[in-house]
């Protein structure tokens, strides 16, 4: 997926797959690379939004969408890439313009032009099973902001989620609201399953122009959110001074993970440090291990709107013993239930006993029972991490040569990872194992 604006260039983003695997969500994650005369901080795009005739909201170098946000205004162009490694179903490669013969890429453009009376944001962000939502590390809640050109004394906005990856609980007036503002939260469970947390903000005196820290939502991951799963937080606004009214909605990305685990094992380790390392020497470059995400959303420990060595650094310490305010902690006693990884996964319960796994010079051999099986289809990979997470085993897959098992080395550990070629075509069982010792 490549997005491209005519004035302010690549869009860096990351995906969000739709429940019902039909579609995606690209939310713009990254700092905006190249400025040029489309763009804007929120409030003169607010102006030019209400009087398009007005001076070209052209001077600024958005102070306030350094890292995410809406898409500035400007002419897009999108394409979505056909292949076997790019988008396609499960018979043939994407028919991007509708032809009949697939093979050809999707490409469309469309324009930005206004933001209506407002824009309401919330803050992308990564966090762990277990760990409250504190975005910064260092601040309390999960902020919300709202950009206006001032006049607002009531308003009305939901967040609607899902609640096995996220929990909210209430909310805090923001430092930008008058004082005496008063609040009220609430929340509803939705007909497929999801939440929609309801706050109400009114004040005597009304808020003035530009963007203001408005409300901080007290929020958690659930420590059974299944690791590495994502979604979209859709905020929106549904009433100001008591009327309906068009404000533009700044969704939000929530990745269930572990701050700077670029490695996705749920613990930090020096090849996550090397990762990040590498990321920061080749910008462009992702991490594999998480393949549909900006890898600012990642690793951005300081907010610069890019991963820098600075960010390896940061880690690198919090290894090291030395806290980092930047880093919240890891929770302990928490048994991570990891997502599938890789394109196409399906899962199934079985339970089942291999015998004779190579698993080391330590153990040579042990009967190991599976309670999990995944079942995956194409590229399959093995690349054991050199820390394991006690409270979970790691899931790993049988390389492309049909050889049978991972090669780690558990002397001090009660949990391994094994894992072996099947038989039925193309597709790898990937299992997690637990070895008696």
């Amino acid at each position: 997926v490549m997005l491209i604006g005519q004035g302010v260039g690549r869009i860096d983003g990351s995906i969000v797959i739709d429940n019902d695997g039909a579609g995606f969500t690209f939310l713009r994650t990254g700092a905006i690379r190249q400025y040029g005369s489309q763009n804007a901080s929120p409030e003169s795009m607010l102006k030019h939004s209400q009087d398009p005739t007005a001076k070209d909201p052209a001077t600024a170098q958005l102070p306030d969408l350094n890292v995410g946000g809406i898409l500035p205004f400007d002419h897009y162009r999108v394409m979505l890439r056909s292949g076997e490694n790019a988008l396609h179903d499960s018979r043939d490669d994407l028919d991007g313009n509708r032809d009949g013969t697939p093979g050809d890429d999707f490409i469309a453009g469309f324009d930005v032009k206004s933001v209506g009376n407002g824009i309401i944001s919330l803050f992308d962000f990564m966090r762990g099973p277990g760990q409250k939502v504190d975005v910064p590390a260092r601040a309390n809640g999960l902020p919300v902001s709202f950009s206006s050109l001032g006049g607002v004394k009531s308003l009305v906005f939901t967040v609607d989620y899902d609640p096995a990856m996220l929990t909210i609980t209430g909310a805090t007036a923001g430092a930008d609201l008058p004082k005496g503002t008063k609040l009220s939260f609430g929340s509803t469970l939705k007909s497929d399953g999801t939440k929609q947390a309801i706050v109400t903000v009114s004040s005597s005196s009304a808020l003035r122009s530009g963007t203001l820290n408005i409300v901080s939502l007290t929020a958690s991951v659930p420590s059974t959110a299944i690791y590495g799963d994502t979604q979209v937080l859709h905020v929106a606004v549904a009433s100001v001074n008591g009327k309906a009214t068009t404000i533009t909605s700044d969704d939000a990305l929530q990745i269930v993970g572990y701050i700077g685990d670029a490695n996705r094992d749920a613990v930090y380790t020096k090849a996550d440090v090397d990762l990040i390392s590498t990321a920061a020497a080749n910008p462009g470059q992702g991490f594999s291990a998480w393949s549909l995400i900006d890898p600012v959303s990642i690793a951005d420990f300081d907010l610069s709107g890019t991963v820098t060595s600075q960010d390896a650094n940061i880690l690198k310490l919090e290894i090291a013993g030395r806290d980092q305010p930047e880093i919240p902690p890891i929770p302990a006693g928490i048994h991570v239930q990891f997502q599938s990884t890789g394109a196409g996964f399906q899962t199934q319960s079985e339970s089942s006993t291999l015998d004779a796994l190579p698993l080391g010079p330590t153990l040579t051999s042990a009967d190991a029972t599976t309670s999990r099986a995944q079942v995956t289809r194409g590229e399959a990979s093995a690349d054991p991490t050199p820390a394991i997470n006690k409270n979970s085993a790691p899931l790993l897959r049988a390389p492309d040569d049909g050889t049978k098992a991972s090669l780690l080395d558990v002397p001090d550990w009660q949990f391994a990872g094994a894992a072996r070629r099947a038989s039925q075509g193309d597709r790898d069982f990937a299992l997690d194992l637990t070895v008696p010792t």
